[in-house]
């Protein structure tokens, strides 16, 4: 059984001036409370991605497991014994998982499935909607982001980069140098993390003047790092 703050979930990467939800779950098991995702509090992964996923409860109620969203496996079951937080990771993607604060009186007396929906929340973060004037106008703004070791152990070789999609963005460690990483490979190396310690970065979003209003621009940034 995987431990809480040990694996995929143990590197935190948050916006500073935003504890708005991302992605907050809809459903779960009874006893089993799920965090809203937050950049600022992590309640799962935004790799679980939109849409269905689902929470089981295998054996006597105790043993429970998950399968995120498109997934066709679930993963490891974790044994419940007393209340507290626990990883549940699914079967395809560990990096899939989410963080469930259960209690374990109110966990079902026997098998029990219960389907959980994701769904973004638009504009909770790089600010609102930019209207036509302002797109035409121009517009430049600086976000600060904090990536957060949220487990005791060092890791290592932090990286942060922009998904290919993601128009507009650029990227810097200093707020000085901006670059437009689109690879892991090009990815910005942030270095290694000490448990409980961080590490900021910058994030410049850039409309150029004259550009058209567009509701499906995505704004999407991607992390690695390596464990022990």
């Amino acid at each position: 059984m995987a431990a809480p703050k040990t694996r995929a979930d143990q590197l935190h990467i948050y916006f500073t001036a935003d504890v708005a939800p991302y992605m907050p779950p809809i459903r779960t098991l009874p006893g089993v409370i799920l965090s809203a995702v937050l950049f600022s509090r992590l309640g799962g992964s935004y790799r679980n991605g939109t849409g269905r996923g689902q929470l089981q409860a295998e054996d006597d109620g105790k043993l429970l497991s998950w399968r995120a969203p498109g997934s066709t496996k679930f993963g490891p079951g974790v044994r419940v014994s007393a209340d507290g937080e626990h990883l549940l990771e699914d079967g395809e993607d560990p990096g899939k998982f989410l963080h469930a604060d259960v209690v374990h009186a109110h966990l079902p007396s026997g098998p029990m499935m219960q389907p959980v929906y994701f769904q973004e929340v638009r504009n909770a973060y790089f600010a609102a909607d930019i209207s036509a004037a302002q797109a035409a106008a121009g517009s430049t703004l600086t976000f600060t982001f904090t990536a957060k070791n949220i487990g005791t152990s060092l890791i290592y070789n932090v990286k942060v980069w922009l998904d290919v999609l993601t128009p507009y963005l650029s990227i810097s460690g200093d707020d000085v140098t901006y670059v437009t990483p689109k690879t892991e490979g090009e990815a910005l190396v942030l270095g290694n993390v000490n448990g409980g310690a961080t590490k900021t970065f910058y994030v410049k979003r850039t409309i150029p003047a004259g550009s058209e209003a567009d509701g499906r621009v995505r704004a999407w940034l991607r992390a690695s790092w390596d464990g022990v």
